[in-house]
């Protein structure tokens, strides 16, 4: 062995250096930029959802294998279980691994929040895709002071820095030894070895830290991690020094083109040859198909050369291993395609070596076809074979060989006895073909699903038929006739692939049928209600074996057919299947969500037939078609996808609302379901709500709407509120773990960032914001509000007297003092600093109710006017803003109706004849600010909702003036063209269209061919959302609410009188409001009359006394309140 001293680092300068002569040398910054720019090698990019996989890991399941454990979680990541000890190789667990955004090519499949107790840590290098700052900080967080750090020379300062508490910094060759609080008596010597590498995190400590591989030698297993490193010869004395090593980690990607790489990447043949240099019995593959690297292979490129290599120096693909990111590696062999096929005959051959030991016995019996299956199942995991994602087709074909022989073992023993040998070739060699054709059949297209469907209930039926004549002795129930039977149907497919995959369900049905009938048959008499049960029990794992394969291999089809199969031929003894089920992995469902857009969409939809719209419509779709299965599938099966659904879905929405709306939501679906949210569960939203206004945690937000959405679709199928109250119970759990994590986290979102979100997005009234906010602030941040107001440093310059108005209108519910306020904000708001974090705002208020503080609305529009005329809108400041770029945000207005306004307002302030025309006087105080456009959009609808304010007043939130416009202009017309907009607006056409395909996207407006645009029903929930109303198809939505009483009473009485005709459908209606106000009953009288010109509140209010006194039939409740 040479000397180890003689390889030890040298250090130049402060900069370590590699001892030994090199092959090739570090490229230098000109050869790196001669690469990049003067290379004709076109590089590969991987569409990752096509080419790599990625399933959930299962950190928590112990592994029936003693020893040593490893799952890969992307790149350099390892998790490592050896017993006695956890450890972590290289974290880097967000999705991008730098501050320049290099972005993993699959996405991230667990939080940390996942991961089990880790013991220790191990550092390669200092390279960002090996060592992340976010990732550190998030695991010292968690793990604190009982998470020890191995780091290589010159990273300790480092790690102490990020607040990491016990770091041992080791050079090479240098040994420690580490012992866990959980195993005391185990101990682990972790030992620093060399690598050929180099350093670099900036510009200017390049080479001031070391680099390393890694060993770590406990009392039964050794694991070697070679971190990042390009070939050398020290992986010799590694070896002879502590092989062999149970396990080595290896990279194998990122190595074209091999003159750049070659110093500091080995490809998959170096890889292989350090395999053998450090003696290691398995090498598993890393540092390959996470991110992209900039180097020219393609992601998926390294495993195919790695078999390659090993091919051509005659090793076993099961000496050197890659896994699917999430995929663990626990003693067993993950098989390549050969192998399957290899062990599939091989397993074969042996089982049917088995049932012909079975068959020579006395008596056959149920029993002993159920011990071959666990003598096999023994046999298979004696070899220590698993599947892996990756095996592609043959994950049937390496399967199959446990549960279809004992399919076929089980006819035998139960059908023809007395046939014994003759008719088990013929059905050996029926089930292998079967088993070698399942590939095919993986292939169905979602077109023909229907016409599949159809088909396999007819021969259901037909069989089912025969079942009862074989029961009174009129049909011979053997292989044969069964196969004749079904074939009648099957050959209408016109499919191969149809044909393949119809018989596996067949088998799978009549097995499940006959298992749950058979103890009814008279004619059986061998089988008693023992060897039933037995066979019931095996029923169900042999469903949930299909079920779990057909996932697996994301064939939905499969399952949902196996859904269905199950749903209608075992309803009392579903319950056994699904339990069976939740025995088994989750990998599987999870998986079928995880390609929810490329996979589920296609096959959901045919099924349903409808078309996908929405992300969330696939959820609610597939959710609904399990709530009407019957009987105990319903409750069960939705208990599993509840808890996937949790885990996966989240992650894919793209697109959330704002607090305020996922508010509405909820309120929503309270005023739909009545009293069948549970209270508590209410009570976490409501502290949910609070914090995720301080905390801004917006991935919370998407399961909180995720589920107001479910809650929306149980409600919809009519399931029982006893199930739901029962599946929200998990709900409110979640909430209130997640609740208490915001809680720990509120620090981070204080101050700066905290307070221009709540000026800039809070616009919520006393009833979506309760009262205990102020307290709520208050605990948080350790101030009184009022104090919290006047701190410097915390507000925006502009910001100070905005938030506390808009706190005083939101918390104690005070007009008064708002309107004192913001009067303040308007006068003061233009002489300071213009600020980014503050938009100038102009809030003109829209009142219904005419009587109702006409004061402060004429208050209001007298600041505004005197603002607008203010001598503050300079020439020289409106300059130096253009030139800044500061771009102004989105203008929040509460429209006001000019006829809600008293005679004198009107008359001093001289408002225009129309809303256009108004905000056309607007547009024109921005164009002396040489502003080509008025306001911008939000990048979210947040601001753009209807809501009750105080006393019930309605407001308007909106955009920006032409999108106001639009709106009110449907209010008289049922649908309207661009050309009519532009016409009555005098706006440019472009603005016109711009604003229409806001509301579009808002779900407020829709379109048609023909180019009109028309309001929306009310059955759209984002519009009743908003506006917080049942939805009712027939009544639209309209907003002006008040006209004109000049009318004589003779003529009054007389158009009451000509209202009696409608009066069937509004006796309908009361059936369908749980609340009717003299407001919404003239909404429905004014669209049945459009006679808006005599029509008001006040007719509707004597027409409904005098339907009163005619003792119409209307409810007690709808009574007072019509009278009040």
């Amino acid at each position: 062995m040479r000397d180890i001293k003689k390889w030890s680092p040298l250090v130049r300068a402060g900069r370590f250096q590699i001892p030994w002569k090199l092959e090739a040398s570090l490229p230098g910054i000109f050869a790196f930029i001669r690469w990049k720019l003067g290379s004709k090698h076109v590089r590969c990019f991987c569409d990752a959802e096509h080419n790599l996989d990625t399933i959930i890991p299962e950190f928590n399941n112990e592994s029936r294998f003693e020893g040593l454990h490893a799952t890969w979680l992307g790149h350099a990541s390892l998790l490592v279980k050896m017993k006695g000890g956890v450890f972590l190789t290289d974290p880097v667990l967000n999705e991008h691994h730098s501050w320049f955004g290099i972005k993993r090519i699959m996405p991230i499949s667990f939080s940390i929040s996942d991961l089990p107790k880790i013991n220790a840590v191990l550092i390669s290098h200092n390279h960002y895709d090996h060592l992340d700052s976010a990732t550190v900080g998030a695991l010292n967080e968690r793990f604190g002071d009982s998470l020890t750090w191995f780091v290589p020379m010159g990273l300790r300062e480092w790690f102490l820095q990020s607040q990491c508490k016990n770091v041992h910094q080791l050079t090479w060759w240098e040994e420690m030894q580490f012992k866990t609080e959980e195993e005391e008596e185990e101990s682990f010597t972790i030992v620093c070895l060399p690598a050929q590498h180099w350093s670099w995190r900036s510009p200017l400590d390049k080479n001031k830290s070391l680099w390393c591989s890694w060993a770590i030698i406990g009392r039964n297993r050794r694991f070697f991690f070679a971190g990042d490193t390009g070939y050398c010869s020290s992986f010799q004395d590694i070896g002879n020094a502590f092989g062999p090593f149970d396990l080595a980690a290896i990279p194998i990607g990122c190595y074209e083109p091999r003159w750049f790489m070659k110093f500091q990447h080995v490809d998959p043949a170096e890889a292989v040859q350090i395999h053998l240099d450090v003696k290691a019995r398995q090498s598993l593959g890393i540092h390959w198909g996470t991110f992209q690297m900039g180097a020219y292979e393609h992601p998926t490129e390294p495993p195919c050369k790695l078999r390659q290599v090993l091919s051509s120096r005659n090793l076993g693909n099961d000496s050197f291993l890659t896994l699917p990111q999430g995929g663990k590696l626990d003693g067993r062999v993950w098989l390549s395609n050969s192998d399957a096929v290899e062990f599939c005959a091989k397993g074969s051959a042996f089982f049917e070596h088995i049932v012909n030991i079975f068959m020579t016995s006395k008596k056959a019996e149920i029993y002993p076809c159920n011990e071959c299956a666990r003598v096999f199942r023994a046999e298979f995991e004696k070899e220590r074979h698993i599947l892996s994602c990756h095996t592609g087709a043959h994950i049937w074909t390496g399967m199959r060989p446990i549960y279809p022989t004992i399919l076929r073992s089980n006819y035998r023993f139960i059908f023809e006895c007395e046939l014994k040998n003759r008719i088990l070739p013929e059905f050996f060699a029926e089930i292998e073909k079967a088993i070698d054709e399942h590939v095919l059949a993986g292939k169905i297209i979602a077109k023909n699903i229907l016409k599949y469907i159809d088909v396999f209930n007819r021969a259901v039926s037909s069989l089912y038929v025969n079942l009862k004549k074989y029961e009174s002795g009129e049909f011979e129930l053997n292989w044969r006739n069964i196969v004749e039977e079904f074939k009648k149907y099957y050959h209408s497919l016109n499919s191969v692939k149809f044909e393949q995959l119809f018989e596996v369900l067949y088998r799978v049905w009549f097995w499940i049928h006959f298992s749950d009938q058979a103890s009814k048959f008279s004619s059986c008499e061998d089988l008693q209600r023992t060897s039933c049960q037995v066979c019931l029990e095996d029923t169900a794992s042999c469903v949930c074996q299909e079920f779990r394969i057909a996932l697996d291999f994301r064939i939905p089809e499969l399952s949902l057919l196996c859904l269905r199969i199950a749903q209608g031929m075992v309803r009392d003894k579903i319950v056994i299947v699904v339990r069976r089920l939740e025995e088994y992995e989750f990998r599987g469902l999870q998986n079928i969500f995880s390609y929810l857009r490329k996979v589920v969409f296609g096959w959901l939809y045919v099924v349903m037939g409808r078309k996908a719209e929405d992300p969330f419509e696939a959820d609610l779709d597939l959710c609904a078609f399990l709530l009407r299965c019957e009987g105990n599938l319903q409750m069960a099966t939705f208990e599993i996808y509840g808890r996937i659904l949790i885990s996966m879905v989240f992650r894919l929405i793209e697109t959330f609302p704002t607090s305020y709306q996922i508010w509405m939501d909820l309120r929503y679906c309270m005023q739909r379901t009545g009293q069948s949210l549970d209270g508590d569960f209410i009570n976490e939203v409501k502290k949910f709500v609070k914090l995720r206004i301080l905390a801004q945690n917006t991935t919370t937000t998407r399961i909180l709407i995720l589920y107001v959405k479910l809650y929306r679709a149980l409600h919809i199928v009519f399931i029982p509120d006893s199930l739901a109250t029962g599946i929200f119970h998990n709900i409110q759990a979640f909430l209130k773990s997640r609740c208490n994590l915001l809680s720990r986290t509120i620090e981070l979102f204080r101050r700066p960032r905290l307070m221009k979100y709540l000026g800039q997005d809070l616009c919520f009234s006393p009833e979506t914001f309760p009262d205990e906010c102020t307290s709520e602030l208050e605990n948080k941040f350790k101030y009184p509000v009022e104090s919290l107001m006047d701190r410097p440093g915390i507000f925006p310059a502009t910001g100070k007297n905005f938030i506390t108005a808009r706190m005083l209108i939101d918390v104690s519910g005070s007009q008064q003092e708002f309107f004192n306020e913001y009067r303040k904000i308007l006068s003061t708001k233009l002489i300071k600093k213009f600020s980014r974090a503050c938009p100038f705002e102009y809030h003109i208020l829209k009142s219904i109710d005419s009587s109702a503080n006409s004061d402060h609305l004429y208050q209001c529009q007298m600041m505004i006017r005197d603002v607008l005329n203010s001598k503050r809108f300079e020439t020289s400041y409106s300059e130096k803003m253009i030139r800044d770029d500061v771009k102004l945000m989105p203008v929040h207005c509460i429209i006001a109706s000019a006829n809600s306004w008293p005679e004198f307002a009107k008359e001093s302030l001289v408002l225009p004849d129309s809303i256009g025309e108004y905000f056309s006087k607007i547009a024109e105080y921005f164009k002396q600010w040489k502003r080509s456009r008025i306001l911008h959009l939000l990048p979210n609808l947040g601001s753009v909702h209807l809501h009750l304010g105080m006393n019930g007043r309605e407001m308007l939130y909106i955009v920006e003036p032409c999108c106001a416009c639009i709106i009110l202009q449907f209010t008289n017309k049922i649908e309207i063209s661009i050309a009519e907009l532009c016409e009555k607006l005098k706006a440019p056409y472009k603005e016109i269209e711009r604003s229409l395909n806001f509301w579009l996207q808002a779900g407020v407006l829709g379109s048609k061919k023909n180019a009109s645009w028309y309001l929306r029903p009310s059955s759209n929930w984002v519009a009743q959302a908003c506006i917080g109303r049942r939805p009712c198809e027939e009544i639209g939505i309209e907003d002006e609410l008040t006209t004109s009483e000049e009318d004589a009473e003779d003529s009054v009485n007389e158009y009451i009188l000509s209202l009696e005709e409608y009066w069937p459908t509004i006796r309908g209606w009361f059936q369908r409001f749980d609340s009717l106000t003299p407001d919404r009953a003239y909404l429905m009288l004014k669209i049945l009359v459009r006679q808006k010109e005599m029509l008001t509140v006040d007719i509707v209010k004597r027409y409904f006394q005098m339907k009163l006194e005619q003792g119409a039939l209307i409810s007690d409740n709808d009574a007072y309140k019509i009278r009040h």
